[in-house]
């Protein structure tokens, strides 16, 4: 949290015990303006502390998990509707498996310190300059009825990022 943001959490209890001393409140008013600013603090602090470490996957309920195991079951749906019309066309490749394909050959180049936008030649050299020709945009948008991509092919540009 930045200092300032953490400062201004702080005016409302200060200005509150502030107002209490200055109206004349009794040690009793005074020792509740204090207690509920103690509250406060408290209360922003777990606040906080909640956002930095949300629950770990023990501690959130079994709907929460359920959630979460659709939403993985979901996405290997879609890469497996990727692979499978990726087989067929060339146009689904395009539109779909190859842009997934790209993201990863992005990521693990970056872990290893290649920009493969700016160092392209790198990434050709570390995938391979079919399997990185394959999965970088083409210059233009392949028809329906271009054969698409073999499970072969397909497993050697996974083995090569795999590699990376």
């Amino acid at each position: 949290m930045k200092p300032g943001r953490l400062l201004l959490l702080a005016v409302p209890p200060t200005a509150l015990t502030a107002a209490a001393v200055l109206l004349g409140a009794g040690s009793t008013g005074l020792h509740v303006v204090l207690t509920i600013d103690a509250a406060y603090i408290v209360l922003v602090a777990l606040a906080h502390l909640r956002q930095a470490w949300p629950p770990s996957d023990e501690k959130l309920g079994a709907e929460a998990r359920a959630g979460r195991a659709a939403a993985s079951v979901s996405a290997l749906e879609r890469v497996d509707s990727a692979l499978l019309f990726s087989k067929t066309s060339a146009l689904d490749f395009e539109r779909h498996l190859r842009p997934l394909l790209f993201a990863v050959a992005l990521s693990r180049l970056k872990r290893r310190g290649i920009d493969a936008v700016r160092q392209p030649e790198q990434a050709d050299r570390l995938l391979g300059s079919r399997a990185w020709k394959r999965i970088t945009p083409p210059r233009e948008r392949p028809d329906r009825d271009t054969p698409g991509v073999s499970i072969e092919e397909i497993e050697e540009i996974v083995s090569k990022l795999e590699e990376v």
